[in-house]
């Protein structure tokens, strides 16, 4: 996957399906750059024209961020066969334990679905191979 489609297609995009590994993949750097935004937004203690430029900076970071949580999340639901609204049930105490278990632990469906192709079917087939073993002739 390029650079130019990784960002367009899986940080930007709400169309297609990503895979329970992708989504993972996504998940652990993001939650550890959430966390590295939070100490640099808690370092900022006091007042001044600094504060102020760091402020917007965090605030334009923390859009961008929930905006490609929104967009991974869309599309792993989508894998699961649901339509991108589903990612509300994660706001709901409670029924948010049900979103969590279907995006982060069950696999997709299989076979294309109306989200897209099976993104565990789309993926490359590894170039090395081991050579198969002569059979010994009959005889």
């Amino acid at each position: 996957m390029g650079v130019r489609h990784f960002l367009s297609h899986f940080l930007f995009s709400f169309e297609g399906r990503i895979s329970r590994l992708e989504w993972w993949e996504f998940a652990i750097p993001y939650a550890v750059f959430l966390f590295l935004l939070y100490l640099l937004d808690s370092s900022f203690a006091e007042s001044g024209p600094l504060k102020t430029y760091a402020a917007i900076a965090i605030f334009v970071a923390y859009a961008v961020a929930l905006y490609m949580w929104l967009a991974v999340n869309v599309k792993r639901c989508h894998d699961r066969g649901h339509s991108g609204w589903f990612v509300l049930l994660g706001l709901i105490p409670l029924v948010n334990i049900w979103y969590v278990v279907e995006v982060c632990f069950l696999p997709g469906q299989s076979g294309p679905n109306r989200f897209g192709p099976d993104p565990k079917a789309t993926t490359l087939a590894p170039i090395f191979r081991f050579p198969s073993h002569p059979q010994p002739k009959a005889g």
